[in-house]
């Protein structure tokens, strides 16, 4: 039977190899950005994975224009955390300098013929010396920090490739692999078969159905498709490299793991393009790349990424569907403690919800695991939000919520945030991890 469904099944150790020795790697926007947000010795990693592929790589032209759009964005995170560094350092510095007061202080102390005033004495002698090697250190850390800054980013946002070393070498490795853009035609035909999809939440690309802008909202589904296109005219088998772990419309989970593509994918490319897709998750790539291509790979590297998948995995809890229906489950728990019955089905009915939804509700803010603080704080950034109106149905619920968490200072049933370490689910997320592309996942 899997010689007829094979998209249920995952790929043989044979299939995974050639894969590997044979398939085009493309990579995802997401991926490449990140790079602005790596160590040197990551980057250098990943430009040797990239070398080892041996022009086996290539770029939807979806995918380069929204790495050059995007660009700016990291460039300037970083920029920022490099200012901030360097404020800390100097406002330590600042503080330090105070000390140059304290003996103007303690020689108003007593008569300045005792015992205690003259070991006070003694104790600042050494001042000068300390204050010498403070701003030292000081000016060497600034240094080290601009130096730093230097190596790892350009000097502006849209700094030109001999200003961008991250810029030039992917310019370099990806010369001449870059797709045609679409005109507007296809684009069209695209965006009209992306409403019909997206209805019947037809992967990929669903989960940006609530986006107003069509070129972003078919984002996904102009990747697929110039995907899907590359791979019939080159007859290519494809393995897709993207750091969206949390996107319901490309992956496939099973009791929080993720598995691989989901099977709809494997099945469409299968007949489209008559060849194999997989995807992987950006440290289960340099996992596999480590063993499948020979190539060296730093633990540090792979561990950088995972930290970075980790960061993904915690804000994939204020998804809007999350955040929607943790503020219906607590405007039914504020509202069911203090009306009857009646009242309450007619409260239910007026936010759109059955029983049944509101209990289902209460249970997914349980499962959150999402700190008290931390809901608060998300409920009134998103307070300005249309959609999350529209989510809560009543726009004036959203102000009654957060004065409700402010007044109990707890949401019962959500654990705090002491409630559980991280070091709790880090098991469960590297399991997790490996399993993606892993041939006895």
């Amino acid at each position: 039977m899997q010689d007829r469904f094979p998209w249920f099944v995952q790929p043989s150790d044979e299939e995974f190899e050639r894969l590997w020795q044979e398939g085009t790697f493309v990579f995802d926007a997401n991926i490449l950005l990140d790079l602005y947000r790596r160590s040197r010795s990551f980057k250098e990693d990943f430009f040797n994975v990239l070398e080892e592929l041996d022009g086996r790589i290539w770029l939807p032209h979806q995918v380069a224009e929204e790495f050059m759009r995007n660009r700016p964005d990291p460039i300037s995170s970083q920029l920022r955390n490099f200012e901030k560094a360097e404020e800390e350092v100097n406002d330590w510095w600042e503080r330090l300098r105070e000390l140059s007061q304290l003996r103007d202080k303690l020689e108003s102390v007593g008569d300045r013929k005792g015992p205690i005033e003259r070991e006070i004495d003694g104790l600042l002698d050494d001042r000068s010396d300390f204050q010498e090697a403070a701003e030292a250190f000081k000016d060497q850390v600034l240094n080290s920090l601009e130096e730093l800054r230097e190596n790892l980013l350009p000097s502006g946002q849209r700094a030109h490739p001999t200003e961008d070393d991250t810029l030039r070498k992917l310019e370099k490795v990806f010369n001449g692999r870059v797709g045609d853009p679409y005109g507007e035609e296809r684009l069209e035909e695209i965006y009209e078969d992306g409403k019909e999809r997206y209805a019947d939440e037809i992967p990929p690309g669903f989960g940006d159905a609530d986006k107003d802008d069509p070129s972003r909202k078919f984002a996904d589904l102009v990747i697929w498709e110039q995907i899907l296109g590359y791979a019939s005219d080159h007859e290519k088998d494809i393995v897709f490299v993207t750091r969206d772990t949390e996107k319901e419309d490309w992956w496939e989970e099973n009791s929080g793991r993720t598995v691989g593509p989901l099977p709809y994918l494997r099945k469409e490319f299968r007949e489209e393009a008559g060849a194999r897709f997989w995807m992987y998750q950006g440290p289960r790539f340099l996992d596999r790349a480590k063993d499948e291509l020979q190539v060296e790979v730093k633990d540090t590297s792979i561990e950088e990424a995972r930290q970075q998948e980790a960061g993904d995995v915690d804000a994939r809890k204020f998804r809007k569907e999350n955040l929607a229906a943790i503020g219906r489950a607590m405007l039914q728990m504020q509202e069911a403690s203090n009306i009857p019955a009646k009242e309450l089905r007619e409260t239910l009915q007026r936010v759109g919800m059955s029983v049944d939804e509101m209990h289902e509700s209460l249970r997914q803010a349980q499962r959150s695991q999402i700190p008290l603080a931390e809901i608060q704080s998300a409920l009134a950034q998103m307070q300005g939000s249309k959609k999350f109106f529209e989510d809560l149905h009543q726009a004036q619920e959203v102000a009654q919520i957060v004065r409700e968490i402010k007044k109990r200072n707890q949401f019962p049933g959500i654990p705090q945030s002491d409630s559980g370490s991280p070091e709790d689910s880090s098991e469960s997320d590297q399991e997790s991890q490996d399993n993606s592309g892993s041939p006895n996942g």
